[in-house]
């Protein structure tokens, strides 16, 4: 009977440890397959100038860069065509398969733009070629964010949900961060004349083959052992779907569209107008994106503590309707390197405070059944809305209007919407998921 008991222990032990490795391993696989998912979709934004010459010849490098960033939002009007299709595969047949599927189609569209004849090689083709490029990275980056965050939340421990959580967040700034000290270390390190000619290449090519070690690492991951046991997944009034995506759409609205101005145009808008060089840019964009790393954490634990998520997202859409504006007049009143440092750390710290407590929100706001669906959708949505163009709107608005601001206009409706998202939905911070 003892020896039994014993055996059973034993045996039970041994499984755990066996899970625990197991947990280990797809966690560790998803998280870097993410990073370098998010490198290879962002890395375009940061050789824009050189892609515009090269794929938009014109006597108006406005307009050159006006087709470049049009390109680069065609990619967002994809992602929530893909967070539905794949997220429905993934529902259907399973969370590894996705996470291969996303890997190679975001790997296989880098390696396309980095070896893409220019237009004066093969002329309209060029800029064809490109946007499908864009167009298959838009449908994987719309599968991976759903489809990643929900393979980590059910291979994680109960008591590490939110943790493992703001982790997968975190990857996707660090995806950003490494496209970014790429593109700094190249134009730092490269001449200028070489990195136009052929050496913005690089990164792209090199963002592909990469993707092939995130793709090898996920082949060696375990399904997750929710969706072999999962269940018919129940219905919804339809009222109440429609009315959790609208919030969740309100609340991604901020984190979508600061990102995408602050930390994904604002490099080339300060060589634009405030006469910056294209090193500088890039280091002063990478190391903000490093403060915002060590402070989104800091603001989620901090609304852990106080129990409370309201207040972060209404700070941060009070503080989104301002302080961008200063920062830019700033910038522009005394283009330096220090002054563009200290906006974009200024730009890191007010980001941080809402996009530290999203996640938390989204989880909390939705029930489990429906929750991959949901934020796929309205997150997606919010995408397309608030980050696809924001690059080309905020060119077409500064051309419009004649004064550089107005690159702040775009996030002073986020700031709108969010604040109002943020004061409709309900505090459950603390509270059980449902």
């Amino acid at each position: 009977m003892d020896t039994s008991l014993a055996g059973g222990r034993e045996q039970a032990g041994l499984d755990e440890r066996r899970l625990g490795v197991q947990r280990r391993r797809s966690i560790t696989a998803t998280t870097i397959g993410n990073v370098l998912e998010w490198y290879d979709f962002i890395i375009y934004a940061y050789f824009a100038t050189v892609i515009a010459a090269k794929f938009f010849p014109s006597s108006d490098p406005v307009a050159g860069m006006l087709s470049t960033f049009a390109v680069f939002g065609i990619g967002f009007v994809m992602r929530p065509i893909g967070g539905i299709v794949i997220g429905r595969f993934a529902d259907r047949v399973g969370r590894k398969p996705a996470l291969l599927l996303t890997v190679f189609l975001m790997g296989a569209g880098s390696v396309m733009i980095g070896v893409l004849p220019d237009f004066a090689t093969i002329g309209i083709a060029a800029p064809i070629l490109l946007t499908c490029a864009r167009l298959m990275q838009g449908f994987s980056a719309g599968g991976e964010w759903g489809s990643a965050a929900t393979f980590v939340i059910e291979w994680a421990p109960a008591n590490r949900r939110g943790l493992l959580s703001g982790v997968l967040n975190l990857t996707t700034f660090v995806g950003v961060l490494l496209g970014s000290g790429v593109a700094a270390a190249l134009t730092s390190l490269v001449p200028k004349e070489i990195v136009d000619a052929w050496a913005w290449r690089v990164p792209f090519v090199a963002g592909g083959i990469i993707g092939v070690v995130g793709l090898y690492m996920r082949t060696a991951v375990d399904e997750t052992p929710v969706f072999k046991d999962h269940a018919a997944r129940e219905a919804m009034p339809r009222t109440s779907a429609w009315r959790l995506t609208l919030l969740i759409f309100a609340l991604s609205a901020i984190p979508q569209a600061f990102f995408y101005v602050c930390f994904g145009y604002f490099p080339t808008f300060v060589q634009t107008y405030a006469k910056l060089s294209r090193s500088e840019a890039l280091w002063s964009n990478t190391l903000a994106l490093f403060a915002l790393i060590v402070l989104a954490p800091l603001a989620g634990l901090l609304s852990d503590q106080v129990r409370r998520r309201r207040p972060f997202l209404l700070a941060g859409a009070l503080l989104t309707l301002v302080v961008p504006y200063l920062m830019v007049r700033f910038v522009l009143a005394e283009p330096t390197f220090g002054n563009l440092l200290t906006a974009q750390l200024v730009f890191a710290a007010v980001y941080a405070i809402p996009c530290g407590v999203t996640q938390a929100c989204f989880a909390e706001a939705l029930p489990t059944r429906w929750r991959l669906l949901i934020i796929a959708t309205a997150y997606n949505l919010a995408g397309v809305v608030f980050a696809a163009f924001a690059p080309y709107l905020s060119i077409w608005l500064i051309r419009e209007t004649g004064t550089p601001i107005a690159v702040c206009y775009l996030l002073v409706v986020a700031a709108i919407v969010t604040g109002l998202g943020a004061l409709a939905m309900e505090e459950r911070a603390g509270k059980p998921l449902h």
